[in-house]
């Protein structure tokens, strides 16, 4: 795997889907300190609240939204001390190295091929369309051929033969 593709994982998985539009020298301090893991997640949401108190929220573009997406992304990780030093965010990155390493010399590395969906509408009509992004993945330490994943659209799945079918 790429070095910037694992950049772009780990960044992708710790920031969600937050968007920073404005050079951050310029930005409000409740999105300054989304960026710094020694401040505390229920600190950071005091400081957004603040923030959303003084402008008009609903107005398109205020950066509620992208707030709202953080805070409810993050909610379970860091409750209930909102320590967020705590976590390890790299957890999935350091799985993956260790599975390469254990297997460097072993033909049985995962192949995963897209197998789709991939169109969201030919699949359902509602809010679960069955596509996901992975949102995490365990390899059982007594079993390395046993690798389960899960996704918050697209189900939890499971492979017993290391992700070969």
């Amino acid at each position: 795997m790429k070095s910037e593709i694992k950049l772009f994982i780990i960044a992708a998985s710790f920031f969600g889907a937050i968007i920073f539009s404005q050079p951050l020298q310029s930005q409000p301090l409740y999105k300054k300190h989304m960026l710094d893991l020694n401040i505390n997640y229920y600190q950071v949401c005091e400081e957004a609240e603040n923030y959303f108190s003084t402008i008009d929220r609903h107005k398109k573009g205020s950066g509620w939204k992208n707030f709202l997406r953080w805070q409810y992304e993050n909610k379970s990780r860091y409750y209930p001390s909102g320590n967020r030093m705590l976590v390890n965010h790299f957890v999935g990155v350091e799985s993956f190295q260790k599975l390469q390493r254990e297997n460097q010399n072993r033909s049985i590395m995962p192949k995963w091929s897209n197998m789709g969906p991939y169109k969201v509408d030919s699949i359902t009509f509602g809010y679960n369309s069955g596509i996901g992004r992975v949102e995490c993945f365990e390899i059982d330490p007594n079993n390395k051929n046993l690798i389960y994943i899960g996704s918050k659209g697209g189900g939890f799945w499971k492979s017993t033969d290391c992700g070969q079918r």
